[in-house]
């Protein structure tokens, strides 16, 4: 046994655009989205549907987004996929859903209940092992900004105590 990684795919969703291992590499305004806004589908982006993706917030849109872009899905055998980590590491968490549902507390129509599920920050995570039928650990960690790189580090550690095969750090 070894005490290091190995990083096999990778993918990066910011400001300007989308890339990964599978060879993505798409600017959201050639693909009329707009992030920010919370404004991505998932169609433009890949060219194949994905009906449920519509009814995801943004944090977990972005994750499923960029979990496609490093090509999970052809990463993972049937036996990995029983107990793969999935650890997020975040300084925001799941605000931009808190925000919205707390607005919605204000107005007369009443709640939103579909966004209600996503004020929790870990919703995402089980967005993607949904998605690509995932049944291993899943860890949340709210940290400091810039400090992000601490879900690797537990990951790793995950890794080497053998409570996962597998990780998919976000």
């Amino acid at each position: 046994m070894t005490d290091s990684t190995r990083i096999t795919a990778a993918s990066i969703a910011d400001a300007n655009g989308l890339r990964g291992s599978t060879g993505i590499r798409t600017k959201w305004s050639d693909v009329d989205q707009d992030p920010a806004a919370g404004q991505v589908k998932f169609k433009p982006i890949f060219g194949t549907r994905f009906p449920e993706f519509r009814r995801l917030d943004i944090l977990s849109r972005m994750f499923v987004v960029a979990t496609e872009a490093c090509g999970l899905p052809a990463l993972l055998d049937a036996e990995t996929r029983i107990d793969p980590a999935l650890v997020l590491a975040t300084a925001t968490g799941c605000l931009a859903a808190d925000q919205r549902f707390e607005r919605s507390l204000q107005i007369p129509k009443g709640i939103e209940p579909a966004v209600f599920p996503y004020t929790l920050p870990s919703t995402c995570l089980g967005e993607v092992a949904i998605r690509h039928r995932l049944r291993g650990p899943t860890l949340c960690l709210s940290v400091a900004p810039g400090e992000e790189g601490l879900a690797l580090t537990t990951a790793q550690g995950l890794l080497l105590d053998r409570e996962a095969r597998a990780a998919l750090v976000l």
